[in-house]
């Protein structure tokens, strides 16, 4: 049975995007690694990335090469080669998220020691490649990119961002199947919350009878009462 590890976020993610759920159902002989490209803050280089330029990125990136040193995962990007293509990007908030396709049969050992890694809750993170037109510093140092495209994203051991561009899922295949399951399971679960509010109407219809009937008493023995006062 392929493997099925990734983080409940990202499985919302893929479920929202047909084209990747599609892509990834039928494409068994890949394996697929999710992670997050970049945020709008400054990395430990004191560069950053505007949200601004989020969408040069996303339109860039799209078959860029995820890379990573053959046999290990070096703290930098020297010795990196393809390990495969970057597939889908998306814009969360104030990060971007992505997910690449691994070349599996090409380089076996790489994607089994990202598999491992991934299961034994080891850390995983990227580093991207970008080039940028312009740049601008503020008093603090701080240097914010302009024109940015995309070249491409390493695996490292000594992120610039520290920890806030990790790898978050690594699986063989996420099946179809298993979605349309969930679905099913969601559609029963409102079903029954359906049920149960209809229930709760029906019950308030009752209730609200039964005052307009009491009021509608209350009235009369009101009537009756005046009525003999006055005799």
């Amino acid at each position: 049975m392929p493997d099925k590890i990734y983080t409940k976020d990202f499985q919302v993610e893929l479920d929202t995007d047909k084209d990747a759920l599609a892509s990834i159902s039928k494409n068994s002989q890949f394996s697929y690694m999710a992670f997050i490209l970049t945020d709008d803050k400054p990395n430990e280089n004191k560069q950053r990335i505007p949200e601004e330029e989020f969408d040069n990125l996303i339109e860039s990136g799209f078959y860029t090469p995820l890379k990573m040193a053959y046999n290990e995962m070096k703290d930098g990007h020297e010795d990196a080669f393809p390990l495969g293509p970057i597939t889908h990007l998306k814009k969360f908030k104030n990060q971007i998220k992505c997910i690449a396709t691994l070349w599996a049969r090409e380089r076996p050992e790489d994607v089994e020691y990202l598999k491992d890694s991934f299961a034994n809750k080891l850390p995983l993170n990227v580093s991207w490649e970008i080039l940028y037109q312009d740049s601008s510093t503020n008093d603090d140092g701080i240097e914010t990119l302009s024109g940015t495209s995309l070249r491409a994203v390493t695996i490292v051991g000594l992120p610039a961002y520290a920890g806030r561009t990790p790898i978050v899922a690594v699986a063989s295949k996420i099946k179809e199947e298993d979605t349309l399951d969930e679905l099913e399971k969601t559609k029963v679960e409102l079903k029954e919350i359906k049920d149960e509010l209809s229930g709760i109407k029906d019950e308030l219809k009752s209730r609200s009878e039964e005052v307009d009937t009491k009021e509608t008493e209350l009235t009369e023995l009101r009537e009756y009462k005046a009525t003999i006062e006055s005799e």
